[in-house]
């Protein structure tokens, strides 16, 4: 009795305990969950989060599509252009982090080296495909040459007419994408540009012109000999220096002080702010590099910075949507990402001396001058009059909409479409040959996808973390019910035994009245019968706590008293309680 008394006090204590233990889990759980969050997706050296960060499983791909131009001699007498979207021609991407070094005001500083291997399968064509295009240099050319007087334009488009340059030109994908193709305004620029003065350098150094049109003219002779050796000097392309090299370096806050901070960027290149716009608003660095956002954030937008285009574009989200299963939180790049100003005073120094209708940004000052226009794809959000000067845009959300998904808790980035357009300003200039007639406007060259995907093993991983908390609490709740059902079980158990017992020993007493034959009130009994009567009324008792043993002799001595007494006659005998 006492071993199973002990039993049933042990579970009793258990499921107390068990109890409470839920309860401490349930109403917990939210800050133990957080704690562990802030640690793990912080960009520590020794963080869950950082290997992830490090080698990403995530499939990246670079896509260009390329606006044919339809009517280039149109285009040159003030007709509309015409263009034909063509593409995409896609380029896989392996970006590998390096060279990374941690400090003590909780920053990480690293290198990127991206390389890019081109995508058959994945394009509507080979590198070979030729692109009925617009001369970027010669366009830049000529808009430097247009606040010149009217001799020197006259003696440049001389010049630029015997150097065979022309407004539209036809180049292949490869060229025009990674690898470039020999220019010679692309070379006397470098040599120029060589020359200017540097920071604390007074006037034009003359040296360095020579030297380095030297070096130049020694690359592009070598590249003819040994084409697998072919430099960049000289040359044009969108993205020639972009393949295999390494775009600067990137300091970021690690999140591990402050994990509202993590991915944000401190430096670029060891600089606090850029060098390129007119106003210090312009470049400030501000925003994340897209990889990661804090974890648990609530804030509906967020600012991701783009080293390509030297600046920072904001984001908003606009509500909750599924990826392969897992609910992920979408941020885009609404319509006033490219205000003039007027809606975003902020974007007023990004101007840089060419006003533009809303949607397009003056993207000159990043890339050396060049009378280039940055907006989404077919001018999505962007004013009419960029669609009323060129036939053949399309825009559409669903194609051309610059978005990120979030997952929402770890803060994880687990699908991009960075669509970016680039487009070129035709201006009319008298004097410079085939400028004077040309038809103005802002004509697009191409926009480009950066596609970046998180494969299924992350997303698998990514959907049993978030998951956790909701196991967590209900287990929380079963552990709770479990525990209660077990603990009244053993409460019942452990003080009903006395209960039961203490009614038990107030059973009556039973009375026996044996009556000689002849009585009015008897009637004929055999003695055979009595054995069988007394069992039959005390098998009514309930059998319990030793009745058994109180029952049987009760009636082993009653039998013995019939034996001896030996009565003359049957009697009857008349059970009842007292």
């Amino acid at each position: 009795m006492c071993g199973r008394r002990l039993c049933i006090s042990a579970c009793a204590v258990v499921s107390l305990l068990l109890v409470i233990l839920g309860v401490g889990v349930l109403l917990g759980f939210d800050h133990i969950f957080r704690y562990i969050l802030n640690k793990e997706v912080s960009l520590s050296e020794h963080s869950r989060a950082f290997p992830m960060w490090k080698d990403p499983s995530h499939e990246t791909k670079i896509r260009f599509f390329f606006f044919n131009v339809t009517n280039p001699n149109e285009v040159l007498i003030g007709e509309k252009p015409s263009v034909k979207e063509v593409g995409p021609y896609t380029y896989r991407a392996n970006w590998i982090k390096h060279n990374i070094t941690f400090h003590d005001n909780g920053t990480m500083s690293y290198k990127e080296t991206k390389r890019y291997y081109f995508d058959r399968e994945s394009s509507v064509g080979p590198e070979t495909d030729e692109i009925m295009t617009v001369n970027v240099p010669f366009v830049t050319t000529a808009q430097l040459l247009k606040e010149q007087n009217f001799i020197i334009r006259g003696i440049a488009s001389l010049s630029l007419s015997g150097l065979g340059q022309r407004i539209f030109i036809s180049r292949s994908v490869g060229q025009l994408t990674f690898g470039g193709y020999p220019d010679i305004l692309v070379l006397l620029g470098s040599v120029i540009d060589s020359g200017r003065p540097r920071p604390g350098q007074p006037g034009f150094n003359i040296g360095d012109v020579f030297s380095h049109g030297y070096r130049t003219v020694i690359d592009m002779l070598g590249s003819l000999v040994d084409p697998d050796k072919q430099g960049t000097n000289g040359k044009f392309g969108y993205m020639v220096n972009k393949n295999d090299t390494i775009d600067g370096e990137y300091t970021i806050f690690t999140g591990e002080d402050d994990i509202s901070k993590v991915n944000q960027v401190y430096e670029f290149n060891k600089h606090r702010k850029l060098e390129v716009w007119p106003g210090d608003e312009c470049n400030t660095l501000t925003g994340t590099l897209g990889h990661i956002r804090p974890p648990l954030s609530k804030s509906n937008e967020q600012v991701m910075f783009i080293p390509d285009i030297c600046r920072s574009i904001p984001l908003e989200s606009i509500g909750y949507e599924s990826f392969k299963g897992l609910k992920v939180k979408r941020f885009i790049a609404g319509p006033t990402a490219f205000d003039s100003g007027q809606q975003r005073s902020e974007n007023e120094c990004f101007a840089a001396g060419r006003t533009l209708p809303d949607g397009g940004a003056n993207l000159g000052p990043c890339k050396q001058g060049a009378p280039l226009v940055l907006s989404f794809p077919h001018f999505l959000y962007a004013d009419s009059s960029y669609r009323a000067d060129v036939d053949g845009m399309n825009p559409d959300p669903n194609k051309h909409q610059f978005f990120f998904n979030s997952e929402p808790t770890l803060g994880v980035t687990v699908n991009v479409r960075g669509r970016i357009q680039v487009s070129v300003v035709l201006e009319r200039v008298f004097g410079l040959g085939p400028f004077s007639r040309v038809a103005e406007g802002v004509l697009p060259l191409f926009w480009q996808e950066t596609r970046v995907e998180a494969r299924e093993d992350t997303v698998k991983l990514l959907r049993t973390i978030v998951q956790l908390p909701e196991y967590s609490q209900w287990g929380s709740v079963g552990l709770i019910v479990v525990s209660s059902v077990l603990l009244a079980a053993s409460t019942f158990l452990l003080f009903r035994p006395r209960v039961t017992r203490r009614e038990i020993t107030k059973v009556q007493p039973i009375a026996i009245d044996v009556k000689k034959p002849g009585d009015a009130t008897c009637g004929d009994v055999f003695p055979n019968k009595v054995e069988r009567i007394l069992q039959n009324g005390l098998d009514r008792i309930p059998n319990s706590f030793g009745i058994t043993a109180v029952r049987n002799n009760f009636i082993n001595e009653l039998k013995n008293t019939r034996r001896t007494s030996e009565p003359s006659a049957p009697a009857e005998i008349n059970i009842y309680k007292t």
